[in-house]
C-alpha cells in the first residue's frame, strides 16, 4: 500500500504539532473505582482544559504500584496525591505543587478506630492486639497513626498481628467485621462507620498538611501558573465541578513544597528515610532541640511555624536533629533560619543566632 504524500505530510504534521503535543494528563490515585473517579473529576478536566487551553484527559492506575510508575512517566501531567505518595515521588523526579485540596469535614484529622464493643478504649491498651493499616501513600491512614504509635511506645513488633491491606474502605470493613481490632483512616473517610455506631475512636491527631494537585517537570511554567489559578478559582469558577468533587474535595487552597516538611521529618524519624524533594524548595528552616519527638513538635510549634511563615512569605520546615550535639553543630554551619534554643545552648550558639524572643 503506497500512502499519498499529502497524506503522509498531514501524519507527520499532526503527530509533531505543538497541538497534538498539548494534551495534559490528570493522573489520579487508585482510591476508588474507575467509575467513581471518572465521574468525580471528569467535570473538573473539562474546567482545567477550558481555562488553560490545553486538552486535559483523566488516566487512572489499577494499583498503588501502577501509580507510582505512572507518576514517573517523563510526560506532562497534573497528578492528584496523597500526602506520602507526593513525598516518594518528589523525591525521585521534580514535581511543583499547584494547589492543596481543602478536604471534606474531618479529613483533616487521623482517628485512630476500635469496634464500638471493644475492651480496648486508649491507644496504650492496643498492645497484643491486632492492627490493619489502610492506604499507606495517606498520612491519616499510615504516617500519623503509626508516629502516634510510637509515641505510645508501640512497634508493629508489640502487636499479635499487624497487617496492611492497601484500602482504606478494606480496612474499615475488616474491623467491623472483627478480623482485626483496630485501624486508622481519616476521619471523613470512617465518618458512615461512625454516624452508624459501628466503631469508635480511641485516638486522633491533625494530618497536617493533605492531598494535593502537582505538576510534573514537562508541564511549562507558565502551564503551572495558569492550572494554579484555575485550582484557586474553582469554586467560584466551576461550580459544577466542584459539585462532582463534592465527596472528596470542598476547595482548593495554594501551597508550597516546604508545607511538607513536616511529614518528612515524621517519615525520616519513623522510617529513617530522608525523602528530600528532586528540586530545591523555597522554605525556611526552624530548628527544634531533640527533647521533643516529631509528633510533639508537630503538634506544639504549627502555630508558630505557621505564624513565621506568614510573617516571612514563604514556607517554614520544622528540622529535628538527631541529638543535642548535632543541633548545635548544624546550627554553627549555619544551617538553621530560625532555631529554639534551651538556655544550655544559648552560648553554643551565640555567634551564630540573634535572640528574637
Amino acid at each position: 500500500m503506497i500512502i499519498p504524500i499529502r497524506i503522509l505530510l498531514y501524519l507527520i504534521f499532526f503527530v509533531f504539532s505543538p497541538a497534538a503535543q498539548a494534551q495534559l494528563r490528570l493522573l489520579l490515585p487508585p482510591v476508588s473505582s474507575p467509575a467513581t473517579m471518572y465521574a468525580a473529576f471528569a467535570p473538573l478536566a473539562a474546567y482545567l482544559g477550558k481555562a488553560t487551553g490545553e486538552t486535559v484527559t483523566l488516566h487512572f492506575s489499577a494499583n498503588l504500584d501502577s501509580f507510582y510508575a505512572e507518576a514517573k512517566m517523563p510526560v506532562a501531567q497534573v497528578t492528584f496525591f496523597c500526602p506520602i505518595a507526593y513525598l516518594k515521588v518528589a523525591h525521585e523526579d521534580r514535581y511543583f505543587p499547584l494547589a492543596e485540596v481543602n478536604p471534606t469535614p474531618g479529613g483533616d484529622r487521623s482517628v485512630i478506630l476500635v469496634r464500638r464493643d471493644s475492651p480496648i478504649h486508649n491507644v496504650l491498651q492496643l498492645r497484643g492486639s491486632s492492627f490493619v493499616v489502610g492506604d499507606p501513600a495517606c498520612a491519616a491512614s499510615s504516617l500519623i497513626p503509626l508516629t502516634l504509635l510510637q509515641e505510645a511506645g508501640l512497634t508493629p513488633k508489640d502487636f499479635h498481628v499487624f497487617r496492611h491491606t492497601g484500602s482504606d474502605q478494606s480496612a474499615l470493613m475488616d474491623v467491623a467485621a472483627r478480623f482485626y481490632d483496630a485501624t486508622a483512616v481519616a476521619e471523613n473517610v470512617a465518618a458512615p462507620y461512625l454516624r452508624a455506631g459501628t466503631l469508635r475512636v480511641i485516638g486522633q491527631a491533625p494530618v497536617g498538611p493533605g492531598d494535593l494537585l502537582a505538576a510534573s517537570n514537562k508541564v511549562p511554567a507558565p502551564l503551572r501558573a495558569r492550572l494554579a489559578t484555575a485550582l484557586l478559582a474553582a469554586t467560584r469558577n466551576a461550580p459544577a465541578a466542584m459539585t462532582a468533587l463534592a465527596g472528596m474535595v470542598r476547595g482548593f487552597q495554594p501551597v508550597e513544597d516546604g508545607d511538607y516538611a513536616v511529614l518528612r521529618t515524621l517519615y525520616a524519624d519513623l522510617f529513617g528515610v530522608a525523602l528530600t524533594p528532586k528540586r530545591n524548595s523555597m522554605a525556611m528552616s526552624f530548628a527544634i532541640p531533640p527533647t521533643y519527638t516529631p509528633m510533639a513538635a508537630y503538634r506544639t510549634f504549627a502555630p508558630l511555624r505557621e505564624a513565621l511563615a506568614r510573617a516571612m512569605g514563604r514556607p517554614v520546615r520544622l528540622i529535628i536533629p538527631a541529638d543535642q550535639q548535632d543541633f548545635v553543630q548544624q546550627g554553627l554551619r549555619d544551617a538553621y533560619d530560625f532555631s529554639l534554643l534551651t538556655p544550655a545552648m544559648v552560648t553554643a550558639e551565640r555567634r551564630t543566632m540573634t535572640p528574637l524572643a
